[in-house]
């Protein structure tokens, strides 16, 4: 039976019924995302009054399941007003309530929606708030958003003033998944927020774990980005401020040695807004003009921006957002700031640095040699695939090189070999199912020490991208790999090392992602060989091999030393290698740390020492255990 659909269906939700059925809504999100924007939006207010001159410390006190937020501002108003016995409960119970709507109370404020701090209070199972004002403490507690007693209760005097806020997010409202308040993240959260506040301290507690930290700047967003700019390629921070009569808009920059990807920090009143808006485009506009103009070329956006980190800090008046969640600003006038700041701070910064201006357009010319090279690598990924097999339905590759498997996917391998000898010894025992070979000759190019252009034109590395088929930086798609793991199959002494040092950069170079995934391995080869009887026994290492012997005393039996890959018996090879499970290692992060600092003694300029390092430092299982 169908249910009436009628004038006697619709229902009118209270604001704090609203909240509580549909908190995503009010909070951005119903997971641990809107318990972190609810707790921001009770920081908000504390931040507020910082900005307008109340209040010099916030300290914040975080608990796995509920947090406090303190201030030393001028205490949230409380008592009756007209027909309303208590404001302080309007103020946290009702939408659109507030202070912050005249010119009079604020100047530059995020929190203006009136909306925020009241869905904190009904998202949560207890909220408590004690506000110090007018000579005494005043306190009111919330349950489920519902004020347990009709006004504030007097407490003792006091001449301080300020705010404390205690709550408790509901697991019935968050109900996505368990309340799990992270201190790392608060934490963080408040770090960048101090940047925004020169002059302000905010203290951080981990109420569990008793851990503290204390946030000041001194210097604001140019503090900020000299605590985010590791590799900087200038010395210099480039930063400009430019205003009219209600707002203000700071840009600050600095371009990394470390190309590829841009980083931005967008905040308004104090508040991050990461979706940008109207100062984010204006910013994009005129670096793009400004520097195409100063070196006379045609770079795009995002070339311009490669390996630049920006920080564009908003003060507004009357801050327009595009959502509750604020996360995006659209103050029109907020476009022609941000570009005049931008075009200031060139002026200034290239008047006086000429030298660092020359070391940017290097940087940049060099950033689009290689972006051609890979654009490319990208058009001969589209152009690698010569034909599809009609009865197997099989990409064929236009790689030479390269001995492809039946079938393509997660379960699938590749192995990289070192040369044609150890490709074409692995090739007759392998799965051919789902194990392809690809040999390169001698050491692939290193992709620390060469020009990105030359590193993407090798002939080598293009085969490699077409062959993986997932793309590379920032367009690298994990789920468009051709194979599941990417193996490097080479000989377990110096050059192998070596070879496998090379590789392991280079796809931390160019597919990262691929790394982070979890699709490097490296196949550990059986380097000792055990004949005993019928049986036999492969080691790679002789600490196992002395383990071996030692449990086999007095017993009968023959070892073979293999030179290499090549030397390998079919048996070897299929038992040792392929049945074996455990002879492909991943990889981490921190081998790919641990091959760079290698390399650099692989093939550094010291050749006495390098000499020296091979002959007596290498170990594998460092690297493959």
């Amino acid at each position: 039976m169908t249910k009436i659909y009628d004038a006697n269906s619709v229902e009118k939700l209270s604001f704090r019924e609203g909240v509580r059925k549909r908190v995503g809504m009010y909070l951005g999100s119903p997971d641990m995302e809107g318990v972190y924007n609810g707790l921001f939006e009770i920081v908000s207010n504390s931040v507020d009054e910082a900005i307008v001159g109340f209040g010099k410390e916030i300290i914040i006190k975080v608990s796995k399941k509920y947090a406090s937020v303190q201030d030393f501002g001028r205490g949230i108003p409380r008592g009756p007003k007209g027909e309303d016995p208590e404001v302080l409960i309007t103020l946290l119970t009702e939408s659109h309530s507030g202070a912050k709507f005249s010119d009079d109370n604020y100047a530059r404020v995020r929190g203006l929606n009136g909306i925020g701090s009241g869905a904190t209070c009904c998202s949560s199972d207890k909220f408590i708030v004690i506000t110090k004002r007018d000579g005494f403490e005043w306190s009111l507690i919330f349950k489920e958003g519902i004020p347990q007693t009709k006004t504030a209760t007097k407490g003792k005097a006091t001449k301080e003033t300020g705010t404390f806020i205690e709550f408790f997010p509901s697991q019935n409202v968050f109900s996505t998944e368990p309340i799990e308040i992270d201190f790392e993240v608060v934490s963080k959260r408040v770090k960048d927020m101090s940047y925004l506040l020169p002059g302000i301290t905010f203290k951080i507690q981990n109420i569990d774990s008793k851990e503290e930290r204390k946030f000041f700047s001194k210097n604001g967003i140019l503090d900020l980005l000299d605590d985010v700019v590791k590799e900087p390629l200038i010395k210099t921070n480039i930063g400009y401020t430019s205003s009219d009569k209600d707002n203000t808009v700071e840009v600050a920059l600095r371009w990394s040695k470390k190309g590829h990807y841009e980083k931005s920090y967008i905040f308004v009143n104090g508040a991050e807004c990461p979706d940008g808006g109207s100062p984010l485009t204006g910013f994009k506009t005129a670096i793009t003009r400004t520097i195409n103009k100063e070196f006379k070329k045609s770079f795009n956006g995002d070339l311009v921006r490669r390996g630049l980190t920006y920080i564009i800090a908003c003060s507004v008046k009357n801050p327009l957002f595009a959502n509750q969640t604020k996360t995006k600003i659209t103050n029109a006038e907020l476009r022609g700031l941000a570009d005049k700041a931008f075009v200031e701070a060139w002026k200034e910064f290239s008047l006086r640095n000429p030298k660092e201006v020359e070391l940017i357009k290097e940087f940049l010319s060099k950033e689009d040699k290689a972006e051609q090279a890979a654009e490319r690598a990208r058009n001969a990924i589209i152009n690698s695939v010569k034909e599809i097999d009609i009865a197997t339905q099989k990409k064929t590759y236009n790689v030479e090189k390269l001995k492809d498997c039946l079938t393509h996917g997660l379960e699938s391998t590749l192995l990289i070999c070192e040369g044609d000898s150890a490709s074409g010894a692995l090739k007759t025992a392998r799965p051919i199912e789902n194990v392809a070979l690809y040999a390169i000759q001698g050491k692939i190019i290193n992709a620390k020490t060469n020009p990105m252009e030359k590193v993407l034109d090798n002939e080598e590395v293009k085969d490699l991208i077409k062959i993986i088929g997932a793309g590379i930086f920032e367009r690298f798609n994990e789920k468009k790999m051709n194979f599941g793991k990417i193996g490097m199959a080479v000989d377990a002494d110096a050059d192998g090392y070596n070879i496998a040092c090379l590789i392991m950069v280079l796809f931390d170079t160019i597919m990262p992602g691929l790394i982070e995934g979890g699709h490097l391995y490296w196949l550990k080869t059986p380097f000792y060989e055990i004949n005993q009887g019928t049986n036999t026994f492969y080691f790679e290492t002789e600490e196992e091999l002395k383990q071996w012997e030692k449990q086999n005393s007095g017993k009968k039996f023959t070892i073979k030393r293999n030179k290499g890959l090549g030397s390998l018996s079919e048996k070897a090879k299929k038992d040792g290698i392929f049945n074996n499970p455990d002879s492909l290692v991943k990889l981490n992060m921190s081998d790919i740390v641990l091959a760079k600092q290698q390399l650099e003694n692989l093939m550094g300029e010291n050749v006495e020492f390098r000499k020296d390092f091979i002959y007596k430092n290498i170990d594998f299982s460092k690297i493959i255990g």
